[in-house]
């Protein structure tokens, strides 16, 4: 994680001791890392929030609008903000299972029904980001 400041600023959010934090690799826009504490474990990505301002709050409202489908499983967001420049999001961390024979067909038949939704307008109610480009 960044700093030991936020490490304890998150222990703040999450009422919780952190024991430790695992890096986890991926994106090249946020820094995530696994948090471990007594009793549970989190995920969180941390960026920079003047170069992304808005992003883990769109991203929130982007991950609420896919668990309001009821398509996937999509980790609860436990917390997003700002602390000294680093825009955080703590999501519920979601173990990997064993992929079953029938993976690829349930998944094709989420994608499906995921498709299906539909509003009233076309595209989403917020700017957004794909990647590090904002889409306002």
């Amino acid at each position: 994680m960044r700093s030991l400041k936020l490490t304890s600023h998150f222990e703040e959010l999450l009422s919780e001791k952190i024991i430790a934090i695992q890096p986890l690799s991926g994106g090249d826009i946020n820094d995530v890392c696994l948090i471990h504490t007594n009793q549970q474990k989190f995920v969180a990505k941390v960026n920079s929030a003047s170069e992304f301002p808005g992003m883990f709050e769109a991203e929130a409202k982007g991950l609420e609008k896919l668990k309001d489908s009821n398509t996937f499983t999509i980790p609860d967001i436990i917390r997003f903000g700002e602390f000294d420049d680093i825009a955080f999001l703590i999501l519920e961390y979601i173990d990997s299972g064993k992929q079953a024979d029938t993976f690829w067909e349930i998944f094709g038949e989420q994608l499906a029904a995921l498709h299906q939704q539909n509003d009233s307008y076309f595209g989403f109610e917020n700017d957004n980001y794909i990647g590090s480009f904002a889409t306002v």
